[in-house]
């Protein structure tokens, strides 16, 4: 069993805690509440290629007023859940002002998923198409920055989202066991 701590930021209201909370009423893992503070925890056991990964989720709040304290719950992070929604047309110049200068400061080398939320919008006819973020100039932006991946997801639907956590979950067993054998 592989334990690790996965921080998930993003502006406010792009979807995190939907996220989170999708993960845990949903089937897919064996999830557990364990702190409501100023950030949300959650355990979170991910089996996949008969390995489990227990994470610890910390779900941070995006609101300026948090900027000082958020850094508190940085320090340990195994893996970055980097979100926006995508029907927010400067979420991605948002990500580039203030969560990759955050993460460069705070969390250098730690491993970032560019995660877009509230994909279930790009069918909804009430949404203007053209403010849509579009899947390639998200995967561009992703490379750019240097995230593993690019996912997708809606917590409304579910889609992408057990995806997204077997990606992290799979990625987190290589990079240990790749650790395990540089140590030797």
């Amino acid at each position: 069993e592989f334990r690790r701590k996965l921080l998930c930021i993003g502006d406010p209201l792009c979807g995190k805690t939907c996220l989170l909370r999708f993960v845990i009423s949903s089937n897919y893992f064996r999830c557990l509440l364990t702190v409501t503070t100023a950030f949300q925890n959650y355990i979170c056991n991910v089996s996949i290629a008969s390995m489990t990964v227990e994470f610890a989720f910390y779900d941070t709040n995006g609101v300026m007023d948090y900027d000082r304290i958020r850094p508190m719950s940085y320090p340990n992070t195994d893996i970055i859940l980097l979100c926006f929604t995508i029907n927010e047309p400067h979420a991605l110049s948002n990500i580039e002002e203030k969560w990759v200068d955050e993460i460069r400061r705070y969390l250098d080398g730690v491993d970032v998923v560019l995660v877009g939320n509230m994909s279930d919008l790009r069918d909804d006819p009430g949404q203007r198409q053209e403010d849509m973020i579009s899947t390639q100039e998200a995967e561009e932006f992703a490379e750019r920055m240097g995230a593993l991946k690019y996912f997708e997801c809606s917590a409304k639907t579910g889609e992408g989202v057990k995806e997204l956590f077997e990606f992290v979950a799979m990625n987190s067993i290589i990079k240990s066991r790749s650790r395990a054998q540089n140590r030797r």
